[in-house]
C-alpha cells in the first residue's frame, strides 16, 4: 500500500534481523512509525502481528528506529517494553512488533518467532520504502544542433530502478525535425541523475519554434 511518501509491503523474517535485511534489499527499512495516524493506518490496512523497525539491541532501554529517524512517537501496550528473557535461549526482548491482540499497541520480543506459541512473536515485518520521483529538464536548441536533458531522481534512491525514456511528437515531427529516442535507463542504488543526448534535424524551411 502507499501512504504519504512511502510504499509499505510485508517482508518475511522469520526473525526481526532477517526481516530488516529483506526491507533493506527493497530500498527501505522496517517501518518507522511517526504518529498515531500512521500507526492506525498500518493496523487498518495491513493488520497487526508484524515486526516494526524499533529496537534497543544496541543499548538496552534506548529504543531507536532502524532507519535512523529520530524517535518521536511510541505506542507501547501496558507494562511494555518489559525486556523479558527467553527461557530456552536466554535472549532478551530487543525488538518491537505490533501485537495482533493489543488494539494496535506494541510489544517487545526476542529476535525469533516461537512456533509453539502463535501469539508470541512474529515471522514477518512491515517494510517502508520511500517513493522515488523523477523529473526531466527542459532543453532549447537551434535546428540542427544537439544537446542533453537531465533526468533526476529524488526521494527513495537506495534501490535500483529502470525507466523507459520515449520521445513523442508535439509540433515537431520525428524524422523530419528530431531523432527518435526510445531508451532504457537504469538508476543504480544511490544514483540520482542521468543525461541523455537529444539531436535535432536541420532543413531549408523557415519555421518558428517547435516542440516534442
Amino acid at each position: 500500500v502507499i501512504h504519504g511518501s512511502s510504499y509499505y509491503t510485508i517482508v518475511d523474517g522469520p526473525t526481526w534481523t532477517l526481516a530488516e535485511v529483506n526491507a533493506i534489499t527493497l530500498g527501505g527499512n522496517l517501518v518507522t512509525v511517526n504518529s498515531e495516524e500512521e500507526n492506525n493506518f498500518l493496523v487498518e490496512s495491513i493488520g497487526g502481528g508484524f515486526w516494526i523497525g524499533f529496537t534497543d539491541a544496541q543499548e538496552e532501554g534506548k529504543w531507536q528506529w532502524s532507519s535512523g529517524s529520530e524517535s518521536t512517537y511510541a505506542n507501547w501496550a501496558d507494562a511494555q517494553p518489559n525486556n523479558g528473557i527467553n527461557p530456552d535461549s536466554g535472549r532478551t526482548q530487543n525488538y518491537a512488533w505490533i501485537h495482533p491482540h493489543f488494539s494496535g499497541k506494541w510489544d517487545d520480543h526476542w529476535d525469533q518467532h516461537d512456533w509453539y506459541n502463535p501469539l508470541s512473536g512474529t515471522s514477518r515485518g512491515i517494510a517502508e520504502v520511500p517513493l522515488a520521483y523523477f523529473s526531466i529538464s527542459d532543453l532549447t536548441i537551434e535546428e540542427g544542433e544537439k544537446g542533453a536533458v537531465t533526468i533526476s531522481r529524488t526521494g527513495g534512491t537506495q534501490s535500483s530502478q529502470t525507466l523507459t525514456l520515449t520521445t513523442s511528437d508535439g509540433t515537431a515531427i520525428v524524422g523530419d525535425d528530431y531523432g527518435r529516442k526510445n531508451k532504457t535507463l537504469t538508476f543504480a542504488a544511490g544514483e540520482t541523475s542521468k543525461t541523455v543526448n537529444i539531436v535535432s534535424k536541420e532543413d531549408s524551411l523557415i519555421e518558428g519554434d517547435e516542440t516534442f
